[in-house]
């Protein structure tokens, strides 16, 4: 019975999903990158553009791959049915 084993306190509780949340890193990003544009302006040329959009993405990607191999580490047990 899964809600039995949820009851069983002598291992500590799984705190996986708790250690990193990707779309709250996300979101963080944007407002970062919303904030600087707001102070030092938007690009003006096609490459501070291209630069811009190119840090945009490596950072998403970063914190998506960071997120992907935490999955992959600490896989969620399965329920024994």
């Amino acid at each position: 019975m899964a809600h039995e084993r949820e009851k069983d306190t002598s291992r500590p509780p799984s705190r996986v999903h708790a250690v990193f949340d990707p779309l709250a890193v996300a979101g963080l990003i944007a407002f970062l990158l919303a904030g600087y544009a707001f102070i030092m302006g938007p690009p003006a040329t096609a490459e501070s553009l291209r630069v811009a959009a190119g840090a945009t993405s490596g950072a998403l990607g970063l914190v998506f791959l960071v997120a992907a191999l935490g999955a992959a580490a600490f896989p969620t047990p399965r329920a024994e049915a």
